[in-house]
């Protein structure tokens, strides 16, 4: 369903705070400095993170993938 206003704009805010975490949980991940044992542990918060970006976007509507990938302005 595609939120318009007010309601689309904190979603926005919403989607531009968890792709933050999802950037520097990415940069964890993908660091070769991590072990293993230090990536599973990590691992299941960083697929809820996913998780709350497909949600939001799906909430959000229409949207470019420049907006996707980089945030909303």
């Amino acid at each position: 369903m595609k939120q318009t206003g007010v309601m689309s704009k904190t979603l926005r805010q919403q989607y531009n705070e968890i792709l933050t975490r999802y950037t520097t949980a990415e940069a964890y991940i993908d660091s070769a400095e991590r072990t293993e044992k230090e990536i599973d542990k990590w691992m299941p918060e960083f697929l809820k993170i996913v998780a709350q970006i497909n949600l939001l976007l799906a909430q959000i509507g229409t949207h470019t993938a420049e907006e996707a990938i980089n945030g909303f302005k």
